[in-house]
């Protein structure tokens, strides 16, 4: 009887080592081919941040990166007058000169909303889209864009500080990734650049846009992070998609291949299964497309309250551009077939380029971000879409 019982236990020892050599082998194989790899996230932040406290510090004191600086509401924002050899801002927008709230007279003033891509990174103020605009006629436009921001953070701007411009015209800019951005408070969730700032974000409670307010108040509090990080990189997450998904800690048992093989599926099915894209295009059914949409409603109702004209622009990435000349699907058409519904104005930038540039060498549209050829294509079709028609009325 005990001879039968070593034996036995034995042979499930052995069909235990097979288990493992097997889940080390999938793990192996998932690493080098699939780019889904073991990584205890909390604990790597959790290291860079202690390893960071000079870099934590100079956050504080915005010495970091003298362009960006805290701001409570938005997370971030520009530095109000900073200037370049190839960038110049005035009193947060990017212009040399300084704008006032009353509109002058014969003149079609439209603000700019949005990220990177409205903002024009990568290239001068003379070579931004809105600098072609206000170029073509009498147009005056106004660049509230800031790098970084998700389409959440450019709607709570317009309403801290853009209202008390008069205007005809806001223009609502929406890069097709933004979509990530609106379910994100901490940026190195999402991407693990080193961002220490946080940001506010928009949930649904019963269909109805709620917003959760910036984690950090004041700059000083970005502190926390070097003093207890564990615990504030759990209290920005609580309401993180990618902290929820992606993220786990290091455990006591993850010397077994088993077990982190189980934590790289478990992230990545509950991605998959919550996550942004499905079969490569917006998930109408993610939490990130359905705030998204409640984005744009509230956006384009607040500007027509003030009497101006909301007008959406979508800037499609270099994966998109890709996408198009391969003959496939738009990722964002559920977004642009809501708009076309609720009778948004919207322009589709990919529809400008393939007007006007439909066999140029992406390189000399877009690197990161559009280049000045690009920008000026974008000017261009939105001349030819908004521009005679806004004059007209004007």
């Amino acid at each position: 009887m005990r001879k039968k019982t070593v034996f036995s236990l034995i042979i499930v020892f052995i069909v235990y080592l097979f288990f493992e050599l097997i889940c080390f082998a999938a793990e192996a194989y998932l690493a080098r081919y699939k780019d889904m790899k073991y990584s205890p996230h909390i604990d790597k932040l959790a290291e860079a941040i202690l390893n960071d406290k000079q870099l934590v510090n100079e956050v504080v004191s915005g010495t970091v990166e003298p362009r960006r600086q805290f701001d409570a509401d938005l997370g971030w924002k520009f530095t109000p007058n900073y200037r370049t050899p190839w960038e110049i801002m005035t009193n947060g927008i990017r212009d040399e000169k300084s704008y006032t709230f009353e509109k002058p007279a014969g003149v079609v003033r439209m603000l700019a909303f949005g990220d990177s891509f409205t903002y024009c990174d990568e290239v001068a103020n003379t070579n931004t889209w809105e600098k072609y605009l206000n170029d073509s006629g009498s147009i005056q436009v106004l660049n509230f864009g800031v790098p970084g921001y998700g389409l959440d953070q450019a709607y709570l701007r317009y309403l801290k500080e853009a209202r008390q411009y008069k205007t005809d015209y806001v223009l609502i800019g929406y890069m097709v990734e933004n979509i990530n951005r609106h379910v994100n408070t901490f940026r190195y969730f999402y991407s693990p650049v080193v961002w220490y700032y946080s940001k506010p974000r928009f949930y649904l409670e019963n269909g109805k846009l709620k917003l959760l307010e910036n984690y950090f108040k004041t700059p000083e509090e970005i502190r926390k992070l070097v003093d207890n990080p564990k615990k504030v990189i759990a209290e920005l997450g609580k309401k993180d998609f990618f902290y929820q998904t992606r993220f786990y800690s290091r455990g006591f048992f993850d010397f077994l291949p088993s077990v982190r093989l189980y934590k790289v599926l478990s992230a990545v099915y509950r991605e998959e299964v919550t996550g942004m894209l499905r079969n490569d295009v917006y998930n109408t059914q993610s939490e990130a497309y359905q705030v998204t949409e409640k984005i744009f409603d509230s956006f384009v109702a607040d500007v027509k309250k003030t009497g101006a004209v909301p007008i959406i622009l979508v800037f499609p990435d270099r994966d998109d551009l890709l996408r198009q000349r391969a003959g496939k699907p738009k990722r964002y058409e559920a977004l642009l077939n809501h708009f076309k519904e609720r009778n948004y104005r919207f322009f589709d930038v990919m529809d400008a380029f393939d007007k006007n540039c439909p066999n140029c060498d992406l390189k000399i549209l877009i690197n990161n971000h559009y280049s000045p050829l690009g920008n000026m294509i974008v000017a261009k079709g939105f001349v030819e879409n908004f521009v005679k028609d806004a004059q007209v009325k004007h």
